[in-house]
């Protein structure tokens, strides 16, 4: 999937919703190519990844702006499955410890009648295992799947950074990624954590 369309919502301080396109560009050498867009309104980047190309977005914006998708995802609770609409709400916020403004994300739903919520900052991925965990579901989806995998190189992009290996055979997951990354090479790239495929198949991984 080298390209990837969202329609969202930027919303400012007062909560004011403008609809917008947020387009999504893989380029070749790494980079990631990003554009926001409204009727009045024109933001884009260019980074190694798409998260750095979003925090670039969000530098450009004026501050306490967020960025609000929808993501529609299938979960197994007991014996059952369900669909679910998980909200995403993505922000830039000063953090201390990295002396350095960083993207939060916000994740949301409501399930069974309970809302759930939960959050992380630069780490897209434990906000979703700890949105999991409230939820005591498993998520069909890349992020949760035996066949999703991404490079532990230190900057990885747990939101749309995975690698599905689903046509990569053999494979030797017990080994770590730089001991195999000739299988990286011949895997699918660039993956959103919400994506799912027929060939889904529940792993135990976990982030936190």
């Amino acid at each position: 999937m080298s390209e990837h369309l969202s329609f969202i919502e930027l919303m400012d301080n007062n909560n004011t919703v403008v609809d917008s396109k947020l387009f999504v560009n893989f380029r070749n050498y790494s980079t990631v190519y990003l554009s926001l867009t409204a009727d009045t309104l024109f933001y884009e980047s260019q980074e190694n990844t798409y998260l750095e190309a979003l925090a670039t977005i969000f530098r450009q914006l004026p501050e306490g702006y967020k960025v609000k998708l929808q993501n529609r995802v299938a979960v197994t609770s007991g014996k059952g499955n369900h669909f679910i609409d998980i909200t995403e709400l993505v922000s830039l916020t000063y953090l201390a410890s990295a002396d350095d403004s960083v993207l939060r994300f916000e994740i949301q739903c409501l399930f069974n009648d309970t809302q759930y919520s939960a959050e992380a900052t630069e780490d897209f991925s434990i906000a979703l295992q700890k949105l999991k965990n409230k939820m005591n579901v498993n998520f069909n989806i890349c992020a949760f799947c035996e066949n999703g995998d991404f490079m532990s190189t230190g900057g990885e992009d747990l939101r749309h950074g995975w690698y599905c290996l689903r046509e990569v055979m053999p494979r030797e997951r017990l080994l770590p990624w730089f001991e195999r990354e000739d299988e990286f090479k011949k895997a699918i790239p660039n993956l959103s954590a919400f994506h799912w495929c027929p060939k889904f198949s529940l792993s135990d991984k976990e982030f936190i």
